[in-house]
C-alpha cells in the first residue's frame, strides 16, 4: 500500500454498544398504573434480566453488560427525568409528587391484601424468601416493589435488586461514589414470640439474610439480626463501627418490645444458634461466623486461628442451620 492510501481491507465489526437506553414516552391518557407498565416490560424481558445491569422505570429502560459508573449515572438521570415528568404532569410540584407516592403505597396495600394469600402470587417472583415471612411482611415487600416499579425505578445487577439507597451516585462522568457500607432495617413481627416463646420465625429471617448476601458475595462483611442487616465490601473499621451501632440498636429494640426479664428467661434455654441468629446477631468476616463478644479487630489476621481449636471465636455454618 502506497503512502497516503487508505487501507481498504476487511474492516472489523463495531463492538456492541456498552450502554443501551430505550425511551418509552408515556401516554397520560392510557398510562393507568405506572407500576404495571414497568412490570409488563419486565415480563417481556424475562430471563434476560438475570444477566448484566438493568434499570427500568415507566419511561425508560437502560441495559449495560456490566455494572459500570456510566450505567449508574444514566439510571440517576432517568430517575430524575421521571420525577420531573410526574411533577410537570401533576402540576403541583414536589408536594404533588409526594402525594403520588402515597397513593401508590395505599393502592399497593389494598392490592396486596387481596393477592398475597397464595404461594403463587406474583410477589414471590420478586422475593423468593417471602414464604418464610409473616403476612404483614409480605404486604410490606409487595408495597416496596410497587414503589420501585412505579416511582423509584427497578435496578437489577445480575438478577439482584439494588435498593435506591445502595445505588451509585454520580459525581462526574467517570467517578461514581459507591456506598461502602449499607444498613437495612426491617420491621419485625414479635407476636409468635410473645404468644408462645417461638423464636423460629425471627431466626429464619436471619438465616435467609445470611444466605442471600453470602450467595452474592462469599467474602462480604456482614452483621445480621432479624431486624437489621449491615453489609460491607470488606471487614474494616468503618464496617465494624456501623455493626456495633446496629448491635446496640437491636438490643434496645428487643428490650423495649419484649422486656429484659423475658429475654433473660428465653436466653437461659436457648442454644448458641438462637444467641447469634436472634439475641445478639451474627457477624461474618472472611466467610467465618463470629460468636457474640468475640468479634475480631480489623487489624488482626482473621485466619490466624484454626477452626475447631479451643480458642476459636467462630462457629460453623452448620451450627447456625445454614448448611
Amino acid at each position: 500500500m502506497k503512502h497516503g492510501e487508505a487501507d481498504l481491507g476487511e474492516s472489523k465489526p463495531l463492538p456492541p454498544p456498552t450502554l443501551q437506553i430505550t425511551e418509552h414516552p408515556p401516554d397520560w391518557g392510557t398510562l393507568g398504573d405506572p407500576a404495571e407498565t414497568t412490570l409488563e416490560r419486565c415480563r417481556r424481558l424475562g430471563d434476560r434480566l438475570l444477566a448484566g445491569a438493568w434499570f427500568l422505570n415507566p419511561i425508560r429502560t437502560i441495559h449495560s453488560p456490566t455494572d459500570t459508573p456510566r450505567f449508574h449515572q444514566a439510571a440517576a438521570e432517568a430517575q430524575a427525568r421521571w420525577r420531573r415528568t410526574l411533577t410537570d404532569n401533576l402540576n403541583c410540584g414536589h408536594k404533588g409528587f409526594r402525594r403520588a407516592v402515597r397513593k401508590v403505597v395505599r393502592e399497593a396495600k389494598k392490592e396486596a391484601l387481596g393477592e398475597i394469600v397464595t404461594p403463587t402470587s406474583r410477589t414471590n417472583s420478586f422475593n423468593p424468601r417471602s414464604d418464610a415471612l409473616p403476612d404483614r411482611q409480605l404486604v410490606r415487600n409487595f408495597v416496596r416493589y410497587k414503589k420501585l416499579l412505579a416511582v423509584s425505578g427497578l435496578m437489577l445487577v445480575d438478577g439482584h435488586v439494588i435498593e435506591p439507597r445502595n445505588r451509585g451516585r454520580p459525581e462526574t462522568d467517570k467517578d461514581i461514589k459507591i456506598q461502602e457500607v449499607s444498613v437495612t432495617r426491617r420491621r419485625c413481627d414479635f407476636s409468635p414470640l410473645m404468644s408462645d416463646d417461638n423464636l423460629q420465625p425471627l431466626m429464619i429471617t436471619s438465616r435467609n439474610e445470611l444466605r442471600l448476601h453470602l450467595a452474592a458475595n462469599p467474602n462480604a462483611a456482614l452483621y445480621v439480626t432479624p431486624g437489621i442487616t449491615v453489609v460491607g465490601q470488606s471487614f474494616n473499621p468503618s464496617f465494624l463501627k456501623k455493626a456495633r451501632k446496629a448491635e446496640s440498636w437491636w438490643h434496645d429494640l428487643t428490650h423495649t418490645e419484649i422486656g429484659k426479664p423475658r429475654l433473660r428467661k428465653l436466653a437461659k434455654s436457648a442454644g448458641e444458634a438462637a444467641g447469634m441468629l436472634f439475641f445478639h446477631g451474627t457477624l461474618v468476616a472472611n466467610g467465618r461466623f463470629y460468636r457474640p463478644g468475640r468479634w475480631p479487630n480489623p487489624a488482626e489476621d482473621l485466619n490466624h486461628l484454626d477452626q475447631g481449636s479451643p480458642d476459636d471465636p467462630t462457629v460453623s455454618g452448620e451450627t447456625l442451620g445454614l448448611t
